[in-house]
């Protein structure tokens, strides 16, 4: 006889939630959590994810020679964000000084 080792109870949640209206949010949200490793240490101490607005990410720039630097990099930052988010639904950057 086979025995089956059981289910984490944080994948089954997770499941769950991804069939509910939730789950996208949940989704779009992890991103914050992995956000220095999305762009990296030296970017991340500059920039930081403020809030999600329905599929624009507004992220927080703390000086004004950096927003104008991330235009350049916002389909780059956007790439990595549909690669390892790819539920997350987030079609644009806003930029706001801190």
């Amino acid at each position: 006889m086979k025995s089956e080792k059981p289910t984490p109870l944080g994948n089954i949640l997770e499941s769950l939630l991804k069939e509910t209206p939730y789950g996208s949010m949940i989704e779009k949200h992890r991103l914050f959590e992995h956000w220095e490793s999305l762009v990296g240490p030296a970017l991340s101490a500059r920039v930081r994810p403020q809030k999600i607005m329905g599929k624009t990410l507004v992220l927080e720039v703390d000086h004004p020679a950096w927003i104008q630097e991330l235009q350049f990099l916002k389909s780059d930052i956007l790439s990595k964000i549909h690669k390892r988010f790819p539920e997350s639904q987030i079609h644009e950057l806003r930029l706001v000084l801190a």
